[in-house]
């Protein structure tokens, strides 16, 4: 009989836990969906939107090549054979200055070389030097490639050969490419913003394409580029320039193209217009907003479940 007591005394504890388990049970299940239906959809969007800033780029088109600079240029021989020290490389020089001095093998005589113009001292020469403004369209592009041999003076000097040469630095420059294959016909009388050797930014005027050959004329230069000669030249024929996002980021709205900004935490639709496509990304620009009104301005890199209007913190 007190066996009995005890198995029905375990059995209504167990109904007790069980009932207990069920009520926690509803109320967290309450609690989730109230959670979900009040504030699910802010937490999607919350979690769900990755935000960008949106940054003005510029993309410049264009062809690459190689091409020659010619120069008004005088050659300087030598007038005797012995050593040579150099007084006025790569410094401007006047006529008459004496720009390198020679020790006579035979005589032991100190043989002075004067300029005999105007320009810098330039102490090396590639076989090119007899080509300029003047007579560069009467030769065949292959021939300056045949003719091309850059080469530094040296320490000994051998009477009638060139130990360097003298650039006018006053007149234009003479770009020449000798095969331009071009996407874009070139305006004669046009001038084209170019990028030689990677470094230097210049503005020439495109005067004339003679079958193969391209001639261009730089005004502008630093004197850097007076010893150059084979280099190579990015022509910009096209400029792109607006908002580098990616393509998620871009939305089709009724036959019309929106990103999706942010003003005061609140999501806007703002119309843009492609500009540029490369791969996974677009240039845009604003059809109504200027560059100034968007640039820093927050947006959707991937807009997910989100509405005009939605908050978002």
């Amino acid at each position: 009989m007190n066996n009995a007591k005890v198995v029905f005394l375990k059995k209504k504890r167990k109904k007790k836990k069980r009932n207990k388990k069920v009520l926690i049970y509803f109320l967290m299940g309450s609690f989730v969906a109230f959670i979900l239906l009040n504030f699910g959809k802010t937490l999607l969007v919350q979690n769900f939107n990755p935000v960008g800033y949106l940054e003005w780029k510029v993309f410049e088109d264009g062809v690459r090549t190689e091409g020659f600079l010619f120069k008004n240029e005088v050659p300087v021989y030598a007038e005797a054979n012995g050593k040579v020290e150099l007084l006025l490389a790569w410094k401007k020089v006047r006529k008459g200055d004496t720009i390198v001095k020679i020790k006579d093998n035979a005589s032991q005589k100190i043989i002075p070389v004067k300029a005999k113009v105007n320009g810098i001292f330039v102490p090396n020469t590639d076989g090119l030097e007899f080509i300029g403004p003047d007579n560069i369209e009467t030769l065949n592009p292959s021939k300056i490639l045949e003719l091309y041999q850059p080469r530094k003076v040296e320490g000994d000097a051998v009477e009638g050969q060139p130990l360097g040469k003298i650039i006018d630095n006053l007149n234009p420059i003479l770009l020449v490419i000798p095969k331009l294959s071009l996407r874009d016909n070139l305006v004669e009388g046009r001038e084209y913003r170019l990028n030689i050797n990677e470094k230097y930014e210049l503005k020439a005027n495109f005067l004339r394409k003679n079958g193969e050959v391209a001639l261009f004329s730089i005004n502008f230069y630093p004197d850097e580029l007076l010893n150059q000669r084979k280099v190579s030249v990015f022509i910009k024929t096209k400029e792109y320039s607006g908002f580098w996002v990616p393509v998620s980021a871009v939305k089709q709205i009724a036959g019309k193209t929106y990103i999706y900004t942010l003003k005061n935490e609140e999501v806007v639709l703002t119309p843009v217009k492609v500009v540029l496509s490369r791969e996974n990304n677009v240039l845009v620009e604003g059809e109504k907003e200027s560059k100034d009104e968007l640039i820093g301005k927050k947006y959707l890199i991937r807009p997910f479940l989100v509405q005009p209007g939605d908050k978002f913190h």
